[in-house]
């Protein structure tokens, strides 16, 4: 009897350390896509800065 309780505490433990590695790699995949996500913003933005300055220096360029 006792040696079948430990066995199902150890079940239990295994069930809940499981369940928390899970919860962890969950998280860290959706912080993985909100990293991946900003860097494809910043790339965006970074893009469209380029675009609006060399269209600043053309203007420059024509009104000098």
């Amino acid at each position: 009897m006792k040696g079948n309780r430990l066995e199902n505490k150890n079940i239990s433990h295994k069930e809940n350390l499981t369940e928390e590695t899970n919860d962890k790699i969950e998280k860290l995949n959706n912080r993985l896509n909100n990293i991946q996500q900003s860097r494809e913003n910043f790339s965006k933005i970074t893009n469209e800065m380029d675009i609006i300055l060399t269209k600043f220096d053309e203007f420059k360029k024509i009104t000098y």
